[in-house]
């Protein structure tokens, strides 16, 4: 008895600690949830002219929800913090030389007192710009006359220009670069800017201390193991007895890099003591300083293995073996296999830096190639032999010979003619310049490619065509938001002995896919007069444009529309003939580059097209 006694107390216990606990938590203020602290509704602005509102909004620790994260939580209010990015935004409109701006703010909250809307005004206040400038060379050896044209001649400083942090640090820079250039590593300057806010102007006032002039002494090399000396100081563009040239370390940092032999490079310069005495014979107001070049070899051989998958070429392979310095002169040498549904491929590349000159690269470069299209199928033997070079402004330029065996083995055309065995002989000329800040994930800058191949007779040839195709990409980020927008256009011809009709089948053009025209199958967007089937064209016409903006965290979204015109003719290129595809899309950010899933539907489609194609593939459309 006394134990079933012990045991219902027990259990009462058990049953009303809980419901004493709740009560006692409802009793002890301290113990309840916090209120839900204020928060913000929106932030307006007014008076915002010189600068943009977005840029502003970063510059401020109180922010508003973003307008496309409708079910996000709206963001904490705290007021001190909001009298702090009153005077954040008056001190960036100083970097923008606006000395006097200033900015309030007024609150309105709504009835709960809980969500309050912001309104921020601004003062910008007259914009200060430089009245003048002078710069002493007076201590620039051989005197001021000498050194003005180089170094003051191409400053960016201009009277009237505005005096701001930006315009006045990047002259100071650019005019210790020139410094540095022309052999003076440890020049100073003195002096500063002064402005006027009762004139709303601005002077600057320097004196260059240049220091002695350096000339370059002995070149050490280490870190190398594999990898010859003459190698590493064939890549240097400076020699023992130049002067010292910044630009001409980093040139040679850039050129070892490009190498693919190192993990890392270094170029520095060895530092002489300041207190100790000058070496017997050093010219007056000169020194020698001797050269570092530390260097961190990659393995000479790698090998690649991927697999992947996609909408176009389902599962794929590949495997891949590199090495780095096949004869010792930097050269490499590329072997890799690849597998998939569409393509099967074995090639082998070798490239020879410095060949015929240091500036130009030559490729040589075999495959054979088993290509299962929905147009067609081949199998091909292809070499090449080409040389790279960079030429100005940025832009790069090629030139090479091609010979190629083809034999056409089925064509969904229908057109018996063109199930052929056939041999092409060609030139190709390309040109590029790439300005973006990726070539996986771009955000900003610009791609323009284009080519020209011409097979001829006189070449090797049996067929004699020419074939062109140029290709334009922008990208333009705003806010966290990209633009993207890509033109091709494209054409081949024959002439000679080879007409339209008999040209190459793996030489027309193919629109469909997962690049362009997402709206229609692979290779099935059709000609003009063969709507939605799998045949190729002569003349290509397309532009394709998208918006790429943040969902959550890794995850992003997509809006895209692509344009596309292909027509049987040469040099046939016909606006009023676009055939329209819309779409939208995912993309989740990885190493490799995103993965992205698109669905497309093309407007008014041809018979026998579906309404809605769905893609899967790695990397962006373009």
């Amino acid at each position: 008895m006394r134990t079933r006694s012990a045991i219902s107390r027990s259990l009462a216990a058990l049953l009303v600690a809980p419901a004493l606990a709740l009560a006692a938590r409802a009793a002890d203020p301290a113990a309840s949830p916090p209120e839900p602290g204020p928060v913000v509704r929106s932030i307006s602005w007014k008076g915002v002219s010189a600068l943009s509102e977005s840029e502003l909004a970063e510059r401020i620790f109180t922010q508003e929800r973003p307008w496309w994260k409708r079910w996000a939580e709206l963001p904490p209010f705290d007021e001190p913090t909001l009298e702090g990015d009153m005077q954040r935004i008056a001190a960036t409109y100083r970097e923008y030389a606006h000395y006097r701006a200033s900015a309030e703010y007024d609150l309105s909250w709504d009835e709960t007192g809980h969500e309050v809307a912001i309104r921020i005004e601004v003062d910008e206040g007259p914009l200060v710009k430089l009245d003048d400038f002078a710069i002493d060379l007076s201590e620039m050896p051989n005197g001021e006359a000498r050194w003005k044209s180089y170094l003051v001649g191409k400053l960016p400083l201009h009277k009237g220009d505005p005096f701001t942090v930006a315009n006045y640090g990047g002259a100071k820079r650019a005019l210790l670069l020139k410094l540095a250039n022309a052999g003076f590593p440890d020049a100073k300057i003195s002096g500063g800017g002064e402005v006027d806010l009762a004139t709303s102007t601005a002077t600057i006032a320097w004196a260059v201390h240049p220091g002695p002039r350096v000339l370059i002494g002995q070149i050490h090399i280490s870190g190398e193991k594999t990898v010859s000396d003459e190698v590493i100081r064939r890549e240097l563009t400076f020699k023992p007895g130049d002067v010292y040239s910044d630009e001409q370390i980093q040139k040679s940092q850039h050129q070892l890099s490009d190498l693919g032999l190192f993990r890392s490079s270094l170029i520095d310069m060895v530092i002489d003591d300041p207190n100790a005495a000058p070496p017997e014979g050093e010219p007056p107001g000169k020194v020698t300083r001797d050269m570092n070049v530390r260097v961190e070899e990659r393995p000479l051989h790698t090998v690649r293995i991927g697999l992947g998958y996609g909408t176009e070429d389902r599962l794929r392979a590949q495997l891949g073996w590199t090495h780095r310095n096949v004869f010792g002169r930097a050269d490499s040498l590329d072997v890799h296999a690849k597998y998939s549904s569409l393509s099967d491929e074995f090639q082998a590349t070798l490239r020879e830096p410095h060949v015929p000159d240091p500036r130009t690269t030559l490729y040589l470069d075999s495959r054979i190639r088993d290509d299962t299209l929905p147009a067609y199928d081949d199998l091909a033997l292809i070499g090449r032999a080409y040389v790279e070079r960079p030429l100005r402004l940025g832009w790069s330029g090629s030139v090479g010979y091609g010979i190629e065996w083809d034999n056409v083995r089925k064509v969904a055309s229908g057109i018996d003619s063109q199930v052929e065995t056939f041999r092409l002989g060609f030139v190709e000329l390309g040109v590029r310049r790439i300005t973006t800040d990726s070539l996986v994930e771009p955000t900003r800058g610009t791609w323009l490619e284009t080519t020209v191949q011409t097979a001829s007779t006189w070449l090797g040839s049996e067929k004699e065509y020419v074939r062109w195709l140029l290709d334009a990409r922008a990208f333009l980020p705003v806010g966290p938001t990209v633009f993207g927008v890509r033109g091709m256009v494209a054409s081949i011809t024959g002439y000679g002995k080879t007409s339209q009709s008999e040209l190459p089948v793996t030489e027309l053009f193919y629109a469909g896919g997962s690049a362009n025209a997402r709206g229609y199958d692979f290779q099935h967007f059709g000609t003009d007069t063969a709507p939605g089937r799998a045949i190729g064209g002569s003349s290509l016409l397309n532009a394709s444009g998208e918006w790429r903006f943040p969902i959550w965290q890794e995850l992003r979204g997509v809006t895209f529309v692509d344009a596309t015109q292909l027509s049987q003719d040469a040099w046939d290129w016909e606006p009023r003939h676009l055939r329209v595809s819309l779409g939208v899309g995912v993309r989740y950010a990885t190493p490799l580059g995103p993965i992205r899933v698109d669905l497309a539907t093309p407007l008014d489609p041809p018979s026998g097209v579906d309404h809605v194609r769905i893609w899967f593939a790695i990397g962006q459309a373009f």
